[in-house]
């Protein structure tokens, strides 16, 4: 019953502190945080929905936690794009990239989640099917082993939908590279 009151105080402060009418935001706003709380969601995090600079900095980008997906995503989508568009032909390559991000951006944008790690986790598992030999097969080996510690870090401190996400699009990029 605690979380309930905190999400109900939340809701009443920011009534107030956006000069709204109290009763009306209450009716409305308070009741569909009280039930995002029932349904154990995360009342104090920031929707992406409609913003796509939320969606690429994670939120506003300066919560610690923010710092570190930002790192460890960006590092992650640079290694693994460079590996997934000389994996193929490079023309092919960038515009099947060209699509995980839009479909990453897309997603987010109607949903309100942030990030970009389905990007990479597509050109992980699209770059998984390629021949790599030489400098190439060990930056793969590396990237790899990143990617991951990646997942399993991610698997231990986000919620499960983050997994399944990340599952899901390495299993896009498995296909989309098997069917090209």
């Amino acid at each position: 019953l605690q979380p309930l009151a905190r999400a109900a105080a939340r809701q009443t402060s920011r009534a107030s502190s956006l000069g709204c009418d109290f009763n009306a935001y209450s009716s409305a706003e308070a009741t569909a945080a009280v039930a995002r709380s029932l349904r154990g969601e995360d009342n104090s995090t920031m929707s992406c929905t409609g913003d796509l600079l939320c969606v690429l900095t994670y939120g506003d980008g300066s919560a610690a936690d923010a710092k570190l997906d930002i790192a460890i995503n960006y590092t992650l989508l640079f290694a693994t794009a460079a590996l997934f568009i000389f994996g193929g032909p490079p023309k092919r390559r960038a515009a099947i990239l060209a699509f995980f991000a839009a479909f990453q951006l897309g997603l987010c944008y109607v949903i309100g989640c942030a990030g970009v790690s389905m990007i990479w986790c597509a050109c992980a598992g699209g770059g998984a099917l390629d021949h790599h030999s030489g400098r190439r097969l060990v930056a793969f080996r590396v990237v790899s082993a990143a990617v991951v510690a990646s997942l399993i870090y991610y698997a231990m401190v986000a919620e499960a939908i983050t997994d399944i996400a990340h599952v899901c699009a390495l299993t896009m990029g498995f296909l989309v590279v098997q069917a090209d």
